[in-house]
């Protein structure tokens, strides 16, 4: 004899819970596997009150790439309410340097990387010095 409207009934939902199990189960897995590549490891505010430049990523791709002169954290805070860039990771290198110092990383990191949210830095002019006799 075969089984119950009941018992099929039943077994249908135990093979749809299953398979909503394995689904939040794989969405599991994948949040996590995302949150190893953006860095899991435990970072101190003070660690982020630095100078230095910093890269905003779209997947593995640098998009934009920024100084900060004072609060590093601050500046990255400061993109995620812009939508445009729709960054999805950062990363950052201090330096004890000076704004100067830092202006000239930032410089040369666009150039290499050449991300495409950065404005091209248009080398400035100087005036030719005047020597009087």
């Amino acid at each position: 004899m075969g089984l119950s409207i009941e018992e099929q009934r039943e077994i249908v939902r135990a093979n749809k819970r299953s398979i909503e199990d394995r689904k939040k189960a794989k969405q599991e897995k994948n949040r996590r596997a995302r949150e190893s590549k953006m860095g899991s490891a435990k970072i101190r505010v003070d660690d982020l009150m630095v100078r230095g430049v910093y890269f905003l990523y779209q997947g593995k791709e640098i998009v934009y790439i920024g100084m900060s002169d004072k609060n590093i954290m601050e500046r990255i805070c400061a993109h995620t309410e812009d939508t445009e860039k729709g960054f999805d990771s950062f990363t950052f290198n201090s330096h004890g340097g000076t704004k100067k110092q830092i202006e000239h990383i930032e410089k040369l990191m666009i150039k290499k990387y050449n991300p495409k949210y950065n404005v091209r830095h248009k080398q400035k002019v100087k005036p030719p010095k005047i020597i009087y006799c």
